[in-house]
């Protein structure tokens, strides 16, 4: 199997790997990335962080199902905007919200503050341009000042909303 390696450097040549190391699947409960630490819930399969997502995980049987958490600096554009990315993405564009219809949407505890919380069914159109009916996403925004942390669940509607009390308490496991 060969290998093929990009970069916005100058060409070097051909560069044999020398050293290899073993990576071990994470702990199944308790996980940390940087400064937070969360409690995975019972069912939740950790996949592999990547640069945007400090937990990922596939939930179901079918693993369609997928919730995440994002930290990004500054306010990463607020709840309102945020929300309302995500209802566009469940095809609901059309009806944003303001910011007095995202103060009156439920609350759930998150990093010490009451957040709310976005659940919108739909047709999901995410970046993979493949428009899913039948989806549901499930999430929420906490400002901390210097940071926002994102997370996001999405997947078929069924499973979603029966993985809606595990959702709320991962989130409020984040700490």
């Amino acid at each position: 199997m060969g290998l093929l390696c990009f970069s916005c450097g100058k060409p070097v040549g051909r560069v044999e790997i020398t050293e290899t190391r073993d990576v071990t699947a994470p702990p199944a409960k308790q996980e940390s990335q940087g400064t937070f630490t969360w409690t995975a819930p019972e069912g939740w399969t950790q996949a592999p962080a990547t640069a945007m997502r400090i937990a990922n995980f596939t939930i179901g049987a079918d693993g369609q199902t997928e919730c995440y958490v994002t930290v990004l600096k500054g306010t990463g554009g607020g709840a309102e905007m945020n929300i309302n990315r995500w209802r566009a993405q469940m095809g609901m564009e059309s009806e944003p919200l303001n910011a007095e219809a995202v103060e009156k949407l439920s609350k759930i505890p998150m990093l010490g503050k009451q957040v709310p919380l976005a659940e919108v069914a739909g047709t999901y159109q995410g970046m993979s341009g493949e428009p899913k009916s039948g989806y549901m996403l499930t999430g929420t925004v906490c400002e901390l000042g210097n940071e926002s942390v994102f997370v996001k669940m999405i997947g078929p509607e069924s499973t979603v909303r029966a993985e809606r009390e595990k959702f709320i308490a991962f989130c409020g496991s984040l700490k």
